[in-house]
């Protein structure tokens, strides 16, 4: 019990100099992952636009809706529609 609670007092200790020994481990495989993660986005971004695209009908209805109301509602109507297609866009490879 007392050898976990020192391991435990050592490890806590020790976790600056760790981090400082990983940065450069880190760095690199950032590095070599950036272009894996921008060809990921551009694909997310395409299909995003697509979506969009699909659902351009079902956004005029929304934004037409969000501009003949008044008050409240209008506020409402507006961030549900923004938050419906975040939330949409977000899920997109939940779908396919």
């Amino acid at each position: 019990m007392v050898g976990k609670l020192i391991s435990l007092i050592f490890n806590i200790l020790a976790l600056p100099y760790h981090i400082i020994v990983n940065i450069p481990k880190a760095v690199k495989i950032l590095i070599v992952n950036i272009p894996k993660a921008v060809k990921i986005f551009a694909r997310w971004f395409v299909m995003a636009i697509k979506e969009t695209l699909n659902l351009s009908w079902t956004l005029v209805g929304l934004v037409i809706a969000t501009l003949t109301l008044t008050g409240s509602a209008q506020q409402v109507t507006g961030l549900a529609t923004l938050m419906t297609l975040v939330v949409w866009l977000l899920t997109i490879g939940f779908r396919d």
